[in-house]
């Protein structure tokens, strides 16, 4: 699970009690940072003002922690864009350039770091700029170049000319790979020198003659035997987890058997595929559930778990039976189930309630769901699951204050870490949502996965508003950082 004080970065300077309280702008920029594990993209211009105010050593920390731990794209190019325009306040200016080339590992991040640096309008690339976009360049092979080398504004080829990248099998003092190089003949000797393999393969970026190697969409789109080519990359362990759910139909409609589809099941890489889209191959493929339930299991088993306690609130009120979206075919109880799946396997201790109605009307307006693991726990909350829940609690509603009570009577004197309360805030008490609802644990959230809004809210409860999967991510890092700064400031 990202957080931000994981481990010591040896380009950053340590944190102290004095830093902590003198520098409230690397918390915000922090909290800006962790804020794009939900939505990337919505605090680019939040990050912009508050860079100059942090030193660049802190803000190489998050950028590296942004993309090796929180495994974000954008913002970690756009921190390194922003460090790039400071290169004056930092002892060492090659960080800027060791940074581009840490937070770089796909060869579009090459271009949409150029389209970022030139959001503002098309200016040179400095020194440090152009070290890191080379090194990062050498790191790609020629398939990955291929397969990235896109017909948009920024092209790679732009990126290979202003970088003036050298490929890392050129040895030192060589001539130097540029146009008089590539023209230079001797009479009767030809070349200088003959091009190295990565000279090359820069060559053929540059005209365009890059050659992609033959992959298994490009059989099937020829229309080649479906269930050879399934068994075949099943065999040599060549489909990709998420490629496999993702045509497990197609895989049961050529005519591979359940047992060779329970096998691969269990070698499959699973890295980063999430609970909804486990779930979406449940649908599609329902007699396949033991196999994908095994798959979704696996994903989560070795991610460090949330310490302590974890109270999870479920609102199953006749509103949360809304679709997601216009064209979707999630009902906001089925992204409701997947999180609650998610935080049952990540959650080191959880209790589970479902809720719906008025104490008032009804006596069992909350209720206690068995915290079962996987399939079986969505099925408990997904409306055409357990009919038994949905009687109990009725049809109104969520009643928060009335729902933290019960919870908070239920739960006696147990010391809870955290609330989370996954709702579409349809509230309808009387007396107030959240600023008169009992606080449960230690930290209190709301997940608002209704409003099309995107953004945190910081007071008694911590208001995320609108959905991301990455929401436990979120929560992880918010709480580990909220540790540091509070040990920081003691």
């Amino acid at each position: 699970m990202a957080h931000l004080n994981r481990k010591a970065d040896p380009h950053r300077k340590a944190v102290t009690k004095e830093s902590v309280l003198n520098n409230a702008p690397f918390e915000q920029l922090s909290r800006a940072v962790m804020t794009c594990l939900l939505w990337e993209g919505t605090e680019d211009e939040r990050i912009s003002k508050l860079v100059p105010s942090v030193p660049l050593e802190d803000v190489a920390y998050l950028a590296r922690t942004a993309h090796e731990d929180m495994k974000l794209r954008h913002v970690p190019l756009l921190l390194a864009r922003e460090m790039a325009r400071h290169p004056g306040r930092v002892e060492n200016p090659s960080v800027i350039a060791n940074t581009i080339e840490a937070v770089i590992n796909r060869p579009d991040s090459l271009t949409e770091f150029l389209a970022i640096y030139w959001k503002d309008g098309r200016q040179p690339l400095s020194g440090q700029v152009k070290k890191g976009l080379a090194r990062a360049f050498a790191k790609f092979s020629e398939y990955q170049l291929a397969k990235y080398n896109r017909d948009h504004e920024v092209k790679l080829r732009d990126v290979l000319f202003l970088s003036h990248a050298k490929p890392k099998d050129v040895e030192p003092g060589s001539a130097l790979w540029n146009k008089d190089a590539r023209t230079n003949y001797k009479p009767n000797k030809g070349f200088v020198r003959e091009f190295t393999k990565g000279e090359l393969l820069y060559g053929r970026v540059v005209h365009d003659q890059l050659v992609s190697p033959e992959t298994w969409e490009n059989k099937l789109s020829r229309g080649e035997d479906k269930k050879e080519t399934f068994a075949d990359l099943m065999k040599s362990g060549k489909l990709g987890g998420l490629a496999f759910l993702r045509n497990l139909r197609n895989i049961k409609e050529a005519g591979i058997s359940k047992d060779v589809v329970n096998s691969y099941a269990d070698v499959a890489k699973v890295d980063g595929i999430l609970p909804f889209q486990f779930m979406s191959a449940q649908r599609a493929v329902p007699e396949w559930e033991d196999a994908i339930e095994k798959m979704m299991l696996r994903a989560v088993e070795n991610i460090p778990k949330l310490p302590g306690r974890t109270v999870l609130v479920v609102d199953l009120s006749g509103s949360m039976r809304a679709q997601m979206a216009d064209k979707s075919g999630l009902e906001r109880t089925d992204v409701a189930a997947a999180f609650s799946v998610l935080c049952r396997e990540l959650c080191e201790n959880i209790a589970v309630f479902a809720t719906a109605g008025n104490d008032h009307s009804r006596k069992h307006a909350t209720i206690t769901v068995p915290p079962r693991r996987g399939f079986a726990l969505a099925e408990k909350l997904r409306v055409g699951g357990d009919q038994e829940i949905y009687r109990r609690i009725g049809q109104g509603g969520i009643f928060l204050k009335q729902v933290t009570e019960f919870v908070s009577g239920t739960l006696g004197d147990q010391d809870v870490e955290r609330c989370i309360v996954i709702t579409d805030e349809q509230d309808t008490d009387i007396d107030g949502t959240s600023a008169k609802a009992k606080l449960i644990g230690k930290h209190n959230y709301i997940v608002n996965i209704a409003t099309n809004a995107r953004g945190i809210g910081y007071g008694r409860f911590t208001h995320i508003n609108g959905w991301s999967e990455a929401v436990l991510k979120f929560i992880a890092a918010y709480e580990a950082n909220e540790e540091t700064m509070h040990k920081g400031a003691a």
